[in-house]
């Protein structure tokens, strides 16, 4: 398994912002973003409480520390249970923050570990999953792969409120990590350049 290779990884929460040794680094959704491809969380700050109160949940499930959950997002967290069983997935990483110092990014991964003896990355969503979904699991992936974590799979789990769950699953490796270096090589220009 991996080995942690990178400097200092540093996050803000309050700006989602992410410094490598002090130097300021785009994140994966932060790159998609800026280039129109990822949708932003709606004006209504509800949804992105939401999210991260999932997040939370699931984490904390995933540690065995999940206490009472606030109603709210129950069905959340019995989606992600149900996930798990269906899958037997087992994670290793959760909510794990790193930074490729070769690339410049950072990103946090929501999920990594073992789906029917496969690596696997997992991004868990709130929401519909965007197509440019498939770039951001890719630029997970080659976070985890500069830590020499291999990753075979890569998907994102749509849980719903009402329990259920929808898995997608990328497969196109090579291109969906060519289209994620093309995206992160035109954000890396713009911002030399003071393109916003």
């Amino acid at each position: 398994m991996g080995k942690r290779t990178v400097g200092v990884v540093a996050f803000d929460e309050s700006t989602h912002t992410y410094t490598l040794d002090g130097v300021s680094v785009p994140s994966v959704t932060t790159i998609l973003k800026d280039l129109g491809l990822m949708p932003t969380y709606p004006p209504d700050p509800i949804y992105r409480a939401r999210g991260l109160a999932v997040h939370r949940a699931t984490e904390l499930y995933d540690l065995g520390r999940l206490g009472k959950v606030d109603e709210r997002i129950e069905g959340y967290v019995q989606a992600w249970i149900g996930f798990l069983a269906a899958t037997q997935f087992s994670p290793t990483l959760s909510e794990y923050r790193t930074a490729c110092p070769t690339f410049r990014y950072a990103g946090t991964v929501d999920r990594y570990g073992v789906i029917q003896g496969k690596a696997a990355v997992v991004d868990i969503k709130t929401g519909a999953p965007a197509e440019a979904a498939a770039l951001q699991t890719a630029g997970y992936a080659r976070l985890l792969t500069s830590e020499h974590y291999p990753v075979d799979r890569r998907m994102t789990v749509q849980l719903s409120g009402d329990g259920t769950y929808r898995v997608k699953e990328y497969e196109d490796h090579a291109g969906d990590d060519r289209r994620f270096l093309y995206a992160l090589n035109l954000s890396h220009w713009r911002k030399e350049h003071g393109i916003r």
